[in-house]
């Protein structure tokens, strides 16, 4: 036979039968579409409604399938008297039986096929669901349970299947099978338009999408466990595994019967791939990472738990969610979990450990929240700041002075915690810094803080130390500041500050305090007095071994200042100098056209010849410190006044001291020298003084103890009257000093002085206070002074004179007689007239 006939022959076999096949399955169709139907009912506790039922022989080959067309399945109710709703509706329901079974036995159902069916899944108001639709087995006779055998099912098929699954919240999910194949433990479906309707769990990404290979066992309890070899949903790629633990007796369900258990894995999963499961970029917009993130899902009936870790790799964020002035990047790893608990929709974080690394600022921190959207997120780590990198990196905009002063060397450590609060408030801030080193520039010169630790808790700030050096200023700090975060937003600054300084330089650190508004053309006018915020009450400690003001170097310096929002209080300032001590208090308010500084206190045992050379002769060089010797001693008060611009004000200037001066002596003043030249210059008292004999003795003064009132008022230095009792001669002095210079003084000499006849044969001869007295005035200014003499001054002493004595015989003889009460008399002391010049023109009275 040739090759041809054998094929021939094969073929018409074949058809033959698969003819025969056909025949004999179409002769009995009307039975296997009753088989199909009523075993199918069997199985169904809920009623199943089909309007044409049609055969098969090759749509599933080899299986011959009973197609119902236009089913409609009810759901299962909660109760007995309620109205059951539609499960599925379908245009077809293949109903497969094995073609061998047909053949050789009793036919069975071995698969099922779905095709263009609506499936609606719906929670009954006592917590099951209505796909409770299979009847459960009942007993036989015999005692045991009569299974049919009617149906084994090996294969169900799903074609265009549109499923909708609504909880008793409201919630609704939806979405569309296009194609699923679950056979012999094996599962190939694929998906598309999975969305949330009425929820907020899926509300704000795109429908799901994308296909599943998964494999399912079942043991003898009929629990079935699933494994996901591959799953791809929006582009991203899962694994995982499944359990569901079934109670299959219907009849004595209870809610906590069934249990089931999801877990996927996805790894390598990049921004792009979250990105396109979103709708909206809200999420993403100025951030971005190029690193991939590992993903390990458990999904429960309660909760969606979520382990995910993110690979060490690059970010950026820009200036918009930081309020930088630049846009941030580096490098971030983390860790953590996430929970999504689906009764009430709550989502909790927890970040076991990110590590962040960005331009000088390195973070490692935990972060947990219980509800994101209603709880606040806990940070607790530490950060290292770099001081040398760009502020403006990692802290929001500063002004370009605070910038300035910034350290640019060093690192600063804090470890501790915060809360953020949904709506982004931070609070709850505890943390302790510390730092070895920080450097850094303050008004040119460069500063060294070194040691520094602290805490910041409850609010308030503590520094436990803080060594310093700046041009000259060295020593340490210790704060406690409270209530920090009312001080940030403009509250008062609370607490006390403590400075122990090895060495204080007053001169750079006025010189910060004028230099402040150099960045500005000038600096604006306060429009008020104010040091501090209202509501401020600041206690400030200063002790410093060494002080220096320019010339002026004080030792042993301590105080307690007292700071309010506008009055600082001077306590018990102490300091040392000058070879002397001084002991002052007072206090800075508001006052005048401005501040006023009002000071009260003593210098005791001050250097004279020290004091004229610290002060550079105070600007003027008629007494300089090589004239003079002694010790000089002060006690009174000082009232000194600025503007709210911080300028000095002369005329706001006053005091009133009481002077004195102890072994003093005057030494070589040209002045004297002058004094001398004048009087033998005028001849006309000439017979009465020998200039040169008072030139030597005015060359050399010496004198014991000098006491002496002196105010300072409207720019004006008064001597109202000093006695001078020296070794050459007792000299009266009175007058005026203004700022500027000019000088009103009224020099008063004893005329036995001038003539040296002081020591005569019967020893030395004591002043009665009525002798003849020579004023001499002394007008111009220091450096170019005038003399003349002041008869008025003269007449004023003799009249005063001869009062007092009046007054001292009239108290005699009425203390004599005891004639009682007598009224006190008024001492005149008469205005400086106009005076003269010149001796040519004589009074009687004057000699």
């Amino acid at each position: 036979m040739s090759r041809g006939r054998i094929v021939i022959f094969v073929v018409a076999a074949v058809a033959l039968i698969l003819g025969a096949i056909t025949s004999f399955v179409l002769m009995n169709g009307d039975k296997f579409k009753t088989f199909a139907v009523e075993s199918v009912n069997d199985k169904l506790s809920t009623k199943l409604s089909v309007s044409e039922v049609g055969l098969s022989v090759w749509a599933e080959f080899p299986m011959v399938t009973v197609d119902l067309r236009d089913v409609v399945l009810m759901g299962s109710v909660s109760h007995a008297s309620a109205k059951a709703d539609t499960l599925i509706r379908a245009k077809n329901l293949g109903v497969a039986l094995s073609l061998w079974d047909i053949l050789f036995g009793e036919p069975k159902i071995d698969a099922i096929v779905l095709e263009g069916a609506k499936v609606r899944v719906r929670e009954l108001k006592n917590g099951t669901w209505n796909t409770s639709i299979l009847a459960s087995e009942t007993a036989s006779e015999t005692g045991g349970t009569e299974s049919s055998s009617t149906m084994s099912i090996s294969k169900i098929t799903l074609r265009d299947v549109s499923t909708v699954i609504i909880k008793r919240s409201g919630e609704s999910y939806h979405g569309v099978i296009s194609h699923g194949v679950f056979q012999d433990g094996d599962i190939n479906v694929s998906f598309s338009q999975f969305r949330e309707e009425d929820g907020e769990s899926l509300n704000k990404i795109h429908p799901l999408g994308g296909y599943a290979d998964a494999s399912f066992t079942t043991d003898e309890n009929h629990n079935v466990t699933l494994s996901i070899d591959d799953a791809v949903i929006n582009d991203v790629h899962f694994t995982g595994s499944s359990s569901f633990n079934i109670n299959w007796d219907y009849d004595n369900i209870d809610e906590g019967d069934n249990t089931w258990e999801v877990n996927v894995s996805a790894k390598q999963v990049g921004v792009k791939m979250i990105r396109s499961i979103f709708i909206s970029d809200e999420y993403f917009k100025g951030w971005d990472y190029d690193g991939s993130a590992d993903l390990a899902i458990q999904i429960t009936q309660k909760k969606a738990h979520v382990v995910w870790s993110i690979s060490e790799d690059n970010f950026s964020i820009a200036p918009e969610l930081t309020g930088l002035n630049v846009r941030k990047s580096g490098g971030i790893t983390a860790r953590g979990n996430l929970d999504y608990f689906f009764e009430n929709s709550v989502v909790a974080l927890s970040v076991e450990a990110l590590n962040l690394n960005s331009n000088g600022l390195r973070l490692s921190t935990s972060i947990s929240c219980a509800n994101i959207q209603k709880k606040p997120l806990y940070f607790n780590g530490e950060v290292i700041i770099d001081a040398s990198s760009s502020y403006s990196s990692w802290l929001p905009a500063f002004q370009n002075g605070v910038i300035k002063i910034m350290p640019n060397s060093g690192e600063l450590v804090l470890t501790g915690g915060l809360q953020v609060s949904p709506s982004g408030e931070i609070s709850h801030i505890e943390t302790t810094f510390y730092s070895e080193k920080l450097d850094g520039d303050l008004d040119a010169a460069p500063y060294s803080i070194r040691n520094l630790a602290g805490s910041y808790k409850r609010d308030n700030l503590k520094i436990n130390r803080l060594q310093f050096d700046w041009s000259g200023n060295k020593g340490e700090l210790d704060a406690s500041i409270n209530s920090i975060r009312k001080t940030i937003k403009g509250g008062g600054l609370n607490g006390s500050i403590q400075i122990r300084c090895e060495s204080v330089v007053l001169g750079s650190v006025l010189s910060v305090w004028n230099n402040e508004g150099d960045d500005d053309e000038s600096r604006d006018l306060a429009e008020k007095a104010v040091l501090l915020p209202n509501g401020s009450d600041l206690d400030l400690q200063l002790s410093a071994d060494r002080m220096f003001w320019d010339e002026l170097a004080l030792k042993a310096f301590n105080t307690s200042l007292k700071v309010s929002s506008s009055r600082l209080q001077i306590i018990n300032l102490k300091a040392e100098g000058l070879q002397g001590t001084a002991r002052v208090e007072g206090s800075l308010r508001p006052g005048g056209p401005g501040w006023v500084l009002g000071l009260f206190g003593s210098l005791d045992d001050i250097s004279l010849p020290d004091l004229f050379l610290t002060f550079n002769n105070f600007g003027q060089s008629s007494l300089r410190s090589e004239h003079l010797s002694g010790a000089g001693s002060a006690a009174g008060t000082i009232h000194l006044g600025w503007d709210l611009s911080g300028n000095f004000i002369p005329d706001a200037f006053t005091t009133n001291l009481e002077v004195s001066i102890d072994n003093g002596r005057l030494k070589g003043v040209e002045v004297f020298d002058d004094v001398a030249d004048y009087l033998k210059a005028h001849r006309l008292i000439a017979p009465l003084v020998d200039p040169e004999d008072l030139r030597k003795r005015l060359s050399d003064i010496e004198f014991n103890h000098l006491v002496s009132p002196i105010s300072i008022a409207s720019s004006k230095t008064t001597i109202p009257n000093l006695n001078i009792h020296s070794s050459a001669m007792d000299v009266s002095v009175e007058g005026v000093h203004s700022f500027n210079g000019d000088i009103d003084y009224t020099l008063g000499f004893a005329l036995r002085d001038l003539r040296d006849l002081r020591e005569v044969e019967f020893g030395s001869i004591e002043d009665d206070g009525l002798g003849n007295m020579f004023f001499l005035a002394m007008d111009g200014t220091l450096e170019n002074p005038e003399y003349g003499y002041d008869r008025e001054a003269h007449k004023s002493h003799r009249r005063k004179g001869l009062n007092e004595e009046a007054q001292r015989i009239k108290d005699a003889i009425q203390s004599s007689g005891n004639s009682g009460n007598s009224k006190d008399t008024k001492k005149e002391k008469s205005a400086k007239k106009k005076k003269t010049k010149s001796l040519d023109e004589l009074d009687d009275e004057d000699f």
